[in-house]
Protein backbone atom coordinates (compact mmCIF):
# COMPACT_ATOMS: atom_id res chain seq x y z
CA UNK A 1 0.00 0.00 0.00
CA UNK A 2 1.65 3.51 -0.69
CA UNK A 3 2.29 5.91 1.57
CA UNK A 4 0.69 9.26 1.39
CA UNK A 5 3.42 12.29 2.42
CA UNK A 6 1.86 15.10 3.92
CA UNK A 7 4.18 18.15 3.93
CA UNK A 8 3.17 21.38 6.11
CA UNK A 9 5.70 23.66 4.63
CA UNK A 10 5.55 23.16 0.94
CA UNK A 11 5.58 26.67 -0.75
CA UNK A 12 4.64 26.30 -4.39
CA UNK A 13 0.89 26.16 -5.54
CA UNK A 14 -0.68 24.49 -8.51
CA UNK A 15 -1.12 27.59 -9.85
CA UNK A 16 2.49 28.16 -9.64
CA UNK A 17 2.85 31.33 -7.54
CA UNK A 18 5.73 30.95 -5.32
CA UNK A 19 5.16 32.38 -1.75
CA UNK A 20 7.48 33.53 1.35
CA UNK A 21 10.44 34.90 -0.87
CA UNK A 22 12.58 37.12 0.51
CA UNK A 23 13.49 40.29 -1.07
CA UNK A 24 16.50 42.56 -0.59
CA UNK A 25 15.97 45.39 2.19
CA UNK A 26 14.63 48.58 1.15
CA UNK A 27 14.39 46.73 -2.52
CA UNK A 28 11.22 48.56 -4.23
CA UNK A 29 9.14 45.97 -5.83
CA UNK A 30 5.41 46.58 -7.54
CA UNK A 31 3.12 44.20 -8.42
CA UNK A 32 3.85 42.93 -12.07
CA UNK A 33 7.75 43.44 -11.80
CA UNK A 34 9.92 40.72 -13.79
CA UNK A 35 12.19 39.98 -10.47
CA UNK A 36 15.18 37.53 -10.32
CA UNK A 37 17.69 35.74 -7.67
CA UNK A 38 20.36 37.60 -6.40
CA UNK A 39 23.01 36.05 -4.35
CA UNK A 40 24.98 38.66 -3.04
CA UNK A 41 21.84 40.98 -1.48
CA UNK A 42 20.72 40.16 2.38
CA UNK A 43 16.92 39.92 3.05
CA UNK A 44 15.29 40.70 6.12
CA UNK A 45 15.44 37.30 7.42
CA UNK A 46 19.40 37.49 7.63
CA UNK A 47 19.57 34.55 4.38
CA UNK A 48 22.25 35.54 1.51
CA UNK A 49 20.33 35.71 -1.71
CA UNK A 50 16.84 37.21 -2.19
CA UNK A 51 14.44 39.26 -4.80
CA UNK A 52 15.15 42.27 -7.00
CA UNK A 53 13.71 43.23 -9.49
CA UNK A 54 15.91 42.94 -12.73
CA UNK A 55 18.36 45.94 -13.57
CA UNK A 56 20.17 44.06 -16.71
CA UNK A 57 20.51 41.39 -18.89
CA UNK A 58 22.52 39.63 -17.32
CA UNK A 59 19.87 39.37 -14.30
CA UNK A 60 18.06 37.50 -16.47
CA UNK A 61 20.16 34.27 -16.17
CA UNK A 62 18.41 34.19 -12.60
CA UNK A 63 14.83 35.41 -13.76
CA UNK A 64 12.29 33.81 -11.41
CA UNK A 65 9.08 35.64 -12.49
CA UNK A 66 6.88 38.31 -12.06
CA UNK A 67 5.81 39.95 -8.80
CA UNK A 68 2.19 38.98 -7.10
CA UNK A 69 2.40 41.96 -4.59
CA UNK A 70 4.67 45.08 -4.44
CA UNK A 71 7.44 44.92 -1.64
CA UNK A 72 5.67 45.61 2.00
CA UNK A 73 6.83 48.21 4.04
CA UNK A 74 8.61 47.20 6.98
CA UNK A 75 6.77 49.57 9.31
CA UNK A 76 3.79 47.27 8.78
CA UNK A 77 5.37 44.48 10.47
CA UNK A 78 6.47 42.52 7.80
CA UNK A 79 9.22 40.69 9.71
CA UNK A 80 9.99 37.85 6.80
CA UNK A 81 10.06 40.74 4.12
CA UNK A 82 9.04 38.41 1.60
CA UNK A 83 6.80 38.58 -1.21
CA UNK A 84 4.76 36.30 -3.77
CA UNK A 85 5.68 35.84 -7.10
CA UNK A 86 4.33 33.89 -10.18
CA UNK A 87 6.36 31.37 -12.36
CA UNK A 88 4.37 30.26 -14.26
CA UNK A 89 1.18 30.92 -15.92
CA UNK A 90 -0.04 33.68 -18.31
CA UNK A 91 0.23 37.40 -17.20
CA UNK A 92 -0.20 40.69 -19.43
CA UNK A 93 2.85 42.66 -19.88
CA UNK A 94 3.39 46.10 -21.89
CA UNK A 95 5.05 46.05 -25.64
CA UNK A 96 6.99 47.85 -26.94
CA UNK A 97 6.23 50.46 -29.52
CA UNK A 98 5.60 49.53 -32.94
CA UNK A 99 6.75 45.80 -32.91
CA UNK A 100 4.16 42.95 -33.91
CA UNK A 101 3.67 40.10 -31.58
CA UNK A 102 2.65 36.84 -33.24
CA UNK A 103 1.08 33.59 -31.54
CA UNK A 104 4.04 31.57 -29.15
CA UNK A 105 6.46 34.06 -30.27
CA UNK A 106 9.54 34.27 -27.84
CA UNK A 107 9.70 37.64 -26.09
CA UNK A 108 12.24 39.35 -24.22
CA UNK A 109 12.67 41.59 -21.52
CA UNK A 110 12.82 45.52 -22.72
CA UNK A 111 15.64 47.33 -20.52
CA UNK A 112 14.87 50.38 -22.48
CA UNK A 113 11.74 50.72 -21.42
CA UNK A 114 11.02 49.63 -17.78
CA UNK A 115 10.72 46.24 -15.59
CA UNK A 116 7.35 45.23 -17.26
CA UNK A 117 8.02 45.37 -20.94
CA UNK A 118 8.43 43.43 -23.57
CA UNK A 119 10.25 43.31 -26.75
CA UNK A 120 9.38 40.74 -29.44
CA UNK A 121 13.52 40.31 -29.81
CA UNK A 122 13.94 41.99 -33.54
CA UNK A 123 16.65 44.06 -32.25
CA UNK A 124 17.90 41.39 -29.83
CA UNK A 125 21.24 42.90 -29.01
CA UNK A 126 22.67 40.49 -25.71
CA UNK A 127 18.77 39.09 -25.21
CA UNK A 128 19.15 35.41 -24.91
CA UNK A 129 16.68 34.74 -22.11
CA UNK A 130 13.33 34.85 -22.94
CA UNK A 131 10.10 36.34 -20.34
CA UNK A 132 8.36 33.96 -22.12
CA UNK A 133 5.92 33.18 -25.22
CA UNK A 134 2.91 35.25 -26.77
CA UNK A 135 -0.60 34.23 -26.34
CA UNK A 136 -3.20 35.34 -28.50
CA UNK A 137 -6.64 35.08 -26.70
CA UNK A 138 -8.98 32.52 -28.35
CA UNK A 139 -11.79 34.93 -29.07
CA UNK A 140 -9.38 37.87 -30.99
CA UNK A 141 -8.18 34.45 -32.62
CA UNK A 142 -11.57 33.02 -33.94
CA UNK A 143 -12.00 36.69 -35.43
CA UNK A 144 -9.16 36.80 -37.50
CA UNK A 145 -6.62 38.36 -35.04
CA UNK A 146 -3.40 36.58 -36.01
CA UNK A 147 -0.60 39.72 -34.44
CA UNK A 148 -1.04 42.58 -31.99
CA UNK A 149 0.62 45.74 -32.77
CA UNK A 150 2.89 47.04 -29.79
CA UNK A 151 2.06 50.74 -28.50
CA UNK A 152 1.68 53.15 -25.72
CA UNK A 153 -1.03 51.33 -23.39
CA UNK A 154 -1.48 47.68 -25.34
CA UNK A 155 -0.80 45.24 -22.97
CA UNK A 156 -0.28 41.69 -24.01
CA UNK A 157 -0.56 37.97 -22.56
CA UNK A 158 2.60 36.42 -21.95
CA UNK A 159 2.91 32.92 -20.79
CA UNK A 160 5.51 32.48 -18.50
CA UNK A 161 8.60 30.56 -18.90
CA UNK A 162 11.26 31.40 -16.03
CA UNK A 163 14.79 30.39 -16.24
CA UNK A 164 16.08 30.30 -12.40
CA UNK A 165 16.19 28.01 -10.44
CA UNK A 166 14.98 25.61 -13.37
CA UNK A 167 14.71 26.18 -17.23
CA UNK A 168 11.30 25.66 -17.89
CA UNK A 169 8.48 24.72 -15.33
Amino acid sequence: MATVSRNPDIKETYDHVLYGIPIALGQAINQGDLVCWDTTITTGGGTNGGLRVVAAQSDMAKYMGVSEQQSPFASLGDQFYSIGIRRGGIVRLHTTASETYKMFQEVYWNETADVQTITNGTNTGGRTVPVGYIIIPQALVMNGVTTIVGAAGVDIQVWLTPNYPVATI
